[in-house]
């Protein structure tokens, strides 16, 4: 019993030597390599394609996530098929604070060569603490950043960024309350709500989520020296506002914070246009971004666009895209991420 005292405290010990005040790494799947590589002539052509079917989208963005990369490819490698494909913004998604580091700038050397801007990403979802019931070891459990300080770093990043190196062209803040279920133990910093299907309706737990979630993106819009602002949305927020079962929500809402993107979950082309109509309407002239993600493997059927083959991806972004441009609000399509399109791209 002793030995297992022990070994527990020392395991606390190391958590809070090695943990700190920094969020702990995600894990984030490097790209795959296909097992059969396509003949050079058919990738050169694929990038024409996809070219070709993206040229009138006003902003063609990408998501990448360096960390997945870092010390397997180059940042000129990355930048460099970055603008092969025709991109011209890079939404760059950092996981944890330490994601901020040399590498990470010269990543954005690369890009700023190519002059392709550099926006840096954080998600909302790793930024909390993980609950104990048990509440004497709370205590001793390290404390991580919160979604305002994870911006304040990206402020003082940029303010500490060399002469020499562009600053990016802003901070987009992926926003996700429904991520705090009860299934999930990174519960938000000292909340007890719960996001629900069952649990819509003013004042209900859904509610207090996206207003707790609300009031914080607020204050990180009034942060001194802070980038231009982009709130990522998921397609779903805006209907239940409009409909009542949320009191705050609505595409409205968010530009009065900054720009808006909207993640579709479409699992087809049909899917893609129908899931972001309404939010394109209710923008009005004011330019939102869609956000399109690529499933990550074949079997992968809900919540992102499907995954078969380069083609198949093809006509499906050309399909949205040209219903997209009926909206005066269409401002262009990011897709992320990059791993996965050149999977594709080079697929036999």
């Amino acid at each position: 019993m002793k030995k297992m005292l022990t070994a527990g405290c020392t395991a606390v010990i190391i958590m809070l030597i090695t943990g700190g005040c920094s969020t702990p790494p995600r894990h984030v799947t490097p790209g795959a390599t296909p097992a059969n590589i396509a003949e050079s002539h058919v990738s050169a052509a694929r990038v024409k394609q996809f070219k070709a079917v993206t040229r009138t989208f006003p902003e063609r963005g990408v998501g990448i996530y360096p960390e997945a990369f870092e010390n397997r490819f180059s940042t000129e490698a990355v930048a460099g098929r970055i603008a092969a494909l025709g991109f011209n913004r890079a939404y760059c998604c950092i996981t944890t604070e330490s994601a901020l580091n040399d590498s990470f700038i010269e990543l954005l050397r690369s890009l700023e060569k190519r002059d392709i801007p550099a926006e840096i990403v954080i998600f909302q979802r790793d930024y909390y603490r993980v609950y104990h019931s048990n509440r004497l070891l709370r205590p001793l459990l390290p404390t991580y950043p919160t979604l305002h300080d994870a911006a304040k770093k990206v402020i003082d990043f940029c303010n500490d960024l060399p002469e020499d190196v562009r600053k990016p062209a802003g901070l987009t803040i992926v926003v996700e309350p429904h991520f705090y279920t009860n299934a999930n133990v990174e519960r938000s910093h000292g909340k007890l709500y719960a996001w629900s299907e069952n649990r819509y309706g003013i004042g209900q737990d859904n509610d207090m989520l996206m207003r707790d979630t609300y009031a914080q993106l607020k204050e990180i819009a009034q942060l001194p020296g802070l980038p231009p602002l982009k709130l990522a949305i998921h397609d779903f927020y805006h209907q239940n506002a409009a409909e009542g079962k949320l009191s705050i929500g609505t595409i409205a809402d968010f530009q009065k914070l900054g720009q808006v993107m909207v993640i579709n979950s479409g699992n087809v082309p049909t899917q893609l246009v129908k899931k972001v109509e309404d939010e394109l309407k209710a923008s009005g002239s004011k330019p939102i971004l869609l956000v399109i993600s690529l499933a990550g493997h074949v079997s992968e059927n809900t919540g992102k666009l499907r995954r078969r083959d380069w083609n198949d991806f093809c006509r499906a972004l050309d399909y949205a895209g040209q219903n997209f441009r009926k909206y005066p609000s269409f401002g262009g399509v990011v897709v992320a991420p990059l791993a996965v399109i050149e999977f594709l791209r080079q697929e036999r």
